[in-house]
């Protein structure tokens, strides 16, 4: 499998910056850390090698944001794409502990990449520390998740 790469497109963060706000992994022993006062946005991207256009992909990231602690408006969005196409995307101010995004999408290229895309928005300079952990592509077909049409599925389906 090849590398990370992290590409940021404003401000700025430390990496691995583990602080005393996440107590630890969803599972294993690391996490992928970020920490920063400032309202950084960046991606993280990985090449797929091996998956090729057509192929019902299953993907999800588990996500641990304990906002500022102050009771400040600070907040954090993550986006996860495959392909270039939206597989989930969600915005908190506070997450209880590890929270999972997730859903399949179809590949439309052959080796397509991975994107796990992260805003934060520190106000007044709070420090803000995120977690990520468990990013998992993998063909549909080993997944027990539905395949998403055109429109979401409605409650009860």
């Amino acid at each position: 499998m090849s590398q990370f790469g992290i590409r940021a497109t404003s401000g700025s963060a430390s990496i691995n910056g583990y602080g005393n706000q996440i107590t630890g992994p969803a599972s294993g022993s690391n996490y992928f850390g970020v920490s920063t006062g400032d309202s950084p946005t960046f991606t993280i991207f990985q090449p797929l090698n091996g998956l090729y256009a057509g192929t019902p992909v299953h993907c999800s990231v588990k996500f641990n944001f304990p906002g500022d602690r102050q009771g400040y408006a600070s907040s954090f969005t993550i986006s996860l794409r495959v392909d270039g196409q939206l597989c989930g995307r969600t915005s908190t101010f506070q997450s209880s502990g590890w929270q999972s995004l997730e859903n399949q999408v179809v590949t439309t290229t052959d080796n397509p990449y991975v994107e796990v895309i992260l805003t934060l928005n520190s106000v007044y300079g709070n420090r803000l520390y995120v977690g990520l952990d468990d990013l998992i592509i993998i063909p549909a077909s080993q997944s027990q998740l539905p395949l998403c049409a055109v429109e979401p599925p409605t409650s009860g389906n």
